[in-house]
C-alpha cells in the first residue's frame, strides 16, 4: 500500500475498521523480516495499514461502490465491493 500511496500522494487507503484491525495484526515485526527473506528486495520496505472508514459507500472516479462485509472467506473480516 505504501508504494501506491507514494505514487498517488493525494489518495487515501481506506478499509472497514475490522479489516484495519486485522491488517495491523500482521504489520508487525518479524513479519517484515520474514517477507524480506522470502522475497528479497521485491517488496516495499515500509508496510502501512489503511485508514479505518465507517462509511458504507465510497466514490472513485465518479463511481460509487458499496462496501459489503463478508465476514470470513479466505481470511477473517473479508469485504467485497459492489458497484
Amino acid at each position: 500500500m505504501s508504494v501506491l500511496l507514494n505514487r498517488f500522494p493525494n489518495a487515501r487507503a481506506i478499509a472497514t475498521p475490522k479489516s484495519v484491525e486485522t491488517m495491523r495484526q500482521f504489520l508487525v515485526p518479524p513479519l517484515d523480516q520474514i517477507m524480506d527473506r522470502l522475497w528479497p528486495g521485491q517488496l516495499a520496505t515500509k508496510l502501512v495499514a489503511a485508514e479505518p472508514d465507517e462509511s458504507e459507500t465510497f466514490t472513485l472516479e465518479r463511481h460509487e461502490f458499496r462496501i459489503i462485509e463478508q465476514r470470513r472467506t479466505d481470511c477473517p473480516d473479508s469485504t467485497s465491493l459492489y458497484k
